[in-house]
């Protein structure tokens, strides 16, 4: 699923979750509900995400962009 897809399940415009994405604003309590809302729907666990976190510090801590 992409972005685009994601932003459509969840209710939001595309362009807000990409920057809520990438830190351009800050994520407000209704974007956070709908995003968490929409991770429930598609199955994704606190876990899962959780993993990917620590893939992701692991990754800026090697240099990875």
């Amino acid at each position: 699923m992409n972005q685009s897809n994601f932003a459509k399940l969840i209710g939001i415009p595309q362009g807000v979750l990409s920057q809520i994405e990438s830190g351009l604003k800050p994520i407000s309590e209704y974007y956070e509900k709908a995003i968490r809302e929409g991770l429930a729907k598609k199955r994704v666990s606190v876990q899962e995400i959780e993993h990917v976190q620590e893939i992701i510090k692991i990754k800026k801590q090697r240099g990875y962009k």
